[in-house]
């Protein structure tokens, strides 16, 4: 019994509080705009999927899914952190922004239509999602929302994997509207990622496409180039073709 309650204080040491912590750092009215907006990106991205699933069953919407649900929560924990409105809406398929509101309509519409046009509507929401955080990691120095924003980004480079092998698989193909095609290339090329490479002196542990975090809490957002920031002392772009554009400096 003293055995097992020592064992649980123990374990207990290492898990994450789900009580958020108020943080000092200064949040612009852009970055809160940035959180807002991707807090309802996360939602839709979940509900479009929970309609392909239940449209299709196929496997790779559930797992999907449930992770859109967890990075969701993550946004939701740093609208809660810095004291902004959480623009959630429980009643699924509304949206309190406009744009999000008729995507939903038009990716659910399309992904009716056969399972290829649902895996690329699959990859039309994680083209926008990567695009969109590229952008958002590109305009903050924050670290609690380049922690979060990175974990979101590696993620769905890992969707856009999934999704473009089914659309291969399906004799499909898909074209990037956010996102360059050379983006798109050097993720769907590279090896799938696990972990958060966003801490300090650290590199990220795959093929290019990474918002890294470096010691000054910078980011490199892929803007149109395969571009990783080095660890340590360095704050040079990799592969960024001489455009240095939202990359560490």
């Amino acid at each position: 019994m003293i055995l097992g309650i020592m064992t649980l204080f123990f374990l207990s040491a290492f898990m994450p509080s789900v009580q958020n912590i108020k943080s000092s750092d200064p949040i612009s009215d852009e970055e809160k705009a940035g959180l807002v907006k991707m807090r309802e990106e996360e939602k839709l991205a979940f509900e479009v999927y929970t309609f392909l699933d239940e449209k299709w069953n196929h496997q790779v919407f559930n797992n999907i899914k449930q992770s859109e649900s967890r990075h969701g929560e993550l946004v939701k924990g740093l609208l809660d952190q810095y004291d902004i409105k959480d623009p959630y809406i429980k009643t699924k398929g509304k949206y309190a922004n406009a744009d999000l509101q008729k995507l939903y309509t038009e990716l659910t519409t399309k992904g009716s239509q056969s399972l290829k046009d649902a895996f690329t509507v699959g990859a039309i929401i994680e083209d926008m999602d990567i695009a969109d955080l590229d952008k958002l990691m590109a305009g903050t120095t924050n670290k609690d929302l380049l922690n979060v924003y990175e974990n979101l980004n590696l993620g769905s480079r890992n969707h856009m994997r999934a999704f473009s092998r089914q659309l291969e698989m399906a004799k499909g193909s898909y074209t990037p509207s956010y996102i360059t095609q050379e983006r798109y290339e050097n993720i769907i090329n590279g090896d799938h990622e696990t972990g958060n490479c966003f801490s300090d002196n650290s590199r990220c542990n795959t093929k290019g496409n990474k918002g890294c975090g470096n010691k000054n809490g910078k980011a490199c957002a892929g803007n149109g180039g395969n571009k990783s920031c080095g660890g340590g002392n360095s704050n040079a772009c990799a592969g960024a073709k001489g455009k240095q554009k939202g990359c560490c400096k």
